[in-house]
C-alpha cells in the first residue's frame, strides 16, 4: 500500500525551538462519532515538530506544498484506550492507543512558488501505549532539506483526520481513508530554519534532528480496550 493508494504524503518530522500556543479548538475524529457526539475542546499548549513531505525509498512527493507542524495538545477529558488494526507499507498492524496527546496542522512553508495546502487534513495524533512492535527497518529519505538513512522503530502515535472547529470557522474531513501511523526513527542532526505559517499564525521554525517519520495507513478495525 503506497502513499499513492491513500492519496496522503509521507512526513519527516524535525524537533524545533519549542514555542507557546494557547488556542483551544473544537475536534472530532472518527473514533468520536455517534449519535449524541459533537466536537470535543482541546488546548493547543506548544508548537514542538515540523513536518517535511518526504519521499521514502523510490516514492515520490504527492504535494510538494503539504507540511504540517505538531502541537503538543490538552484534552481534559480521557479518551478511553482503544485497540486499532491498521494496514501501511510495512505490513498488517495493531497499536493501543490512549490519548490525545498531539493536533498536526496544515502548514505553508516560505518557499518561493509555494502555496498553503488546502486538500491536507488537520490531524489528532493520539499516544501509542503498545504495539505490535517496532519495524526494525532502514528507509531512505529524501525532503526539501537533504538525503538521511533512517531506521525504523515503534510507533509513537497515531494520527486520525479530524473536523476542527476555531473562531467560528469548521473545517471538515477531506480524505477519510488516510491515516499516519507516526513512528520513531533513528536521530539524525539536521540544522534547518524556514519561516511558516498555519491557521494559528506565523513562526520561524529552527530544528535540530530528525526524529520522527509518519507513514500514511488505512485503519481497519478496531475497539475499545477492556
Amino acid at each position: 500500500m503506497g502513499n499513492s493508494d491513500l492519496g496522503l504524503d509521507h512526513f519527516l518530522f524535525y524537533d524545533m525551538a519549542t514555542q507557546p500556543a494557547g488556542d483551544i479548538i473544537g475536534v472530532q475524529t472518527q473514533f468520536d462519532v455517534g449519535p449524541a457526539s459533537g466536537p470535543e475542546r482541546i488546548q493547543l499548549r506548544a508548537a514542538v515538530m515540523f513536518g517535511n513531505p518526504v519521499q521514502k525509498n523510490d516514492e515520490k512527493i504527492l504535494d510538494q506544498n503539504a507540511h504540517l507542524t505538531f502541537y503538543l495538545a490538552y484534552d481534559a477529558v480521557p479518551d478511553p484506550m482503544r485497540i486499532v488494526n491498521y494496514t501501511d507499507q510495512f505490513g498488517r498492524r495493531k497499536v493501543v492507543i490512549g490519548r490525545k496527546f498531539g493536533f498536526l496542522a496544515p502548514t505553508q512553508k516560505a518557499r518561493r512558488g509555494t502555496a498553503f495546502p488546502t486538500e491536507l487534513d488537520h490531524y489528532v495524533a493520539f499516544e501509542a501505549l503498545d504495539s505490535s512492535g517496532p519495524v526494525n527497518k532502514a528507509v531512505k529519505l529524501r525532503d526539501q532539506w537533504g538525503s538521511y538513512e533512517a531506521k525504523v522503530g515503534q510507533p509513537m502515535f497515531f494520527a486520525a483526520p479530524s473536523r476542527k472547529w476555531h473562531d467560528g470557522q469548521v473545517d471538515g474531513i477531506k480524505n477519510a481513508k488516510a491515516h499516519l501511523a507516526i513512528y520513531r526513527i533513528s536521530p539524525t542532526t539536521a540544522v534547518n530554519a524556514a519561516k511558516t505559517r498555519d491557521q494559528f499564525g506565523s513562526r520561524i521554525v529552527n530544528s535540530g534532528r530528525i526524529v520522527l517519520l509518519a507513514v500514511p495507513c488505512a485503519k481497519g478495525k478496531w475497539q475499545v480496550a477492556d
